[in-house]
């Protein structure tokens, strides 16, 4: 019997963030140069961010679209000493250097601040400790070239030779730093060039496409608003939407819903934060989000449940999916922090986790109930009380669906 493909599945070029950045972590400690494809707003360039913050390496972020191809060779001038054309180094590239180099350069301007040297010899010797102490912060640092094929060919030309060699003109590269590349693939529509064939050859390819779990978590751990977390919960289809053929200017990507996040603010008139939410997502979508956010406002405070003065509310059966979730984002959150704040009042967390608990039995359908327990313990590390009669009750209803999820 043939098999059928799921159009969602992954091709073995074609990876989610998550597997993306464990490629990647690898290939650079192979020393492979890697190309990231994908669509625009993704976050190909945030996986580069996180794994330069998570091993403590700078990245070194080159937008090569923007670029001429003196920026990454240099600009030629004469050398007087030997009568020879020399290329300047580009300042965005370190130049390698050792701890010995740094040692020598702290100890000589030591030595002239101990001499009482002249201000301009202090001061020109302080600037070559910034200068060599920087290069030497470089040395395993990540190059990014982004939109590596949207560059003119004249640019790639130079790009291919770095890649190629790891020195481009009298520029050799650190040996400890990595090259990563990222750019749009010819079918989005984006500005691009054909990459010349010896230089793909020269990279390990990586098609990245968006699953919405690692999303899911990523958005819990940068603590995006409830508002959008939730309503993407109820609807991760909306989470990226690109069709390179609509002529829309606003549309849905990880990145544009990272923005509504920050953009939407209480403050302001709701007619006004539509607005906003249109130029970032789309009209359509934006009428949708509205919505689903109004009907979270309708329900309960956080603060109302998590003190006990609100244990139920009306006709719960009928609010919308996506605002519950919200609700239980925007709990999640505040238990977070209220454990944060009365780490040592013993007393105050056990009542707060039991009006979570609580409200969640008594308001909250199998399937969200399940959702919010889950999602407090796995995701957001909520300590609950075990043997407490709040959580013996709720383990009892829900703990075998609760162990169950995946």
């Amino acid at each position: 019997m043939a098999r059928t493909r799921d159009e969602n599945a992954l091709s073995f070029n074609t990876v989610c963030p998550r597997d993306a950045a464990a490629l990647l972590r690898h290939t650079m400690a192979v020393g492979r140069p890697v190309m990231l494809w994908g669509p625009p707003g993704i976050g190909k360039s945030d996986i580069i961010a996180q794994i330069g913050k998570s091993q403590n390496r700078p990245v070194i972020d080159l937008r090569l679209l923007l670029m001429e191809p003196t920026d990454l060779k240099g600009i030629p001038y004469y050398d007087t000493k030997t009568g020879l054309m020399r290329w300047a180094k580009p300042s965005e590239l370190p130049t390698i250097v050792s701890a010995e180099d740094v040692t020598l350069a702290e100890n000589t301007l030591a030595r002239l601040v101990d001499d009482k040297a002249p201000e301009e010899d202090i001061k020109a010797a302080r600037h070559h400790l910034e200068v060599v102490a920087g290069n030497f912060a470089l040395q395993n640092a990540i190059l990014f070239l982004d939109e590596v094929n949207a560059a003119p060919q004249s640019v790639q030309a130079a790009a291919y030779q770095l890649i190629l060699n790891r020195k481009i003109g009298e520029y050799i590269l650190p040996k400890g730093v990595s090259i990563v590349a990222a750019g749009n693939r010819e079918t989005d529509k984006a500005v691009t060039f054909r990459m010349p064939s010896a230089l793909a050859n020269r990279f390990v390819h990586l098609e990245m496409k968006v699953r919405f779990d690692d999303w899911f978590d990523w958005a819990i751990d940068h603590r995006v608003k409830s508002d959008v977390v939730g309503f993407l919960k109820a609807h991760p289809h909306r989470l990226f939407e690109f069709d390179p053929k609509n002529a829309s200017k606003a549309f849905p990507t990880p990145r544009s819903w990272v923005f509504v996040s920050e953009l939407m603010s209480d403050d302001m008139p709701d007619n006004l934060n539509q607005f906003l939410v249109a130029g970032t997502v789309g009209d359509g979508l934006a009428l949708e989000f509205m919505q689903h956010r109004r009907l979270k406002d309708s329900l309960p405070s956080v603060e109302d449940i998590l003190s006990g003065r609100v244990t139920k509310f009306a006709n719960p059966d009928k609010v919308e999916i996506s605002a519950l979730y919200s609700l239980v984002i925007s709990l999640c959150h505040s238990l977070q922090d209220f454990a944060v704040d009365n780490k040592s009042d013993s007393k105050a967390w056990e009542t707060a986790t039991t009006n979570f608990l609580e409200f969640t039995m008594n308001n909250l359908s199998n399937e969200v109930a399940v959702l919010a327990a889950v999602t407090a313990i796995r995701k957001y590390k909520i300590d609950f009380v075990f043997g407490s009669k709040a959580f013996d009750k709720f383990y009892e209803k829900y703990g075998e669906s609760v162990n169950a999820y995946n």
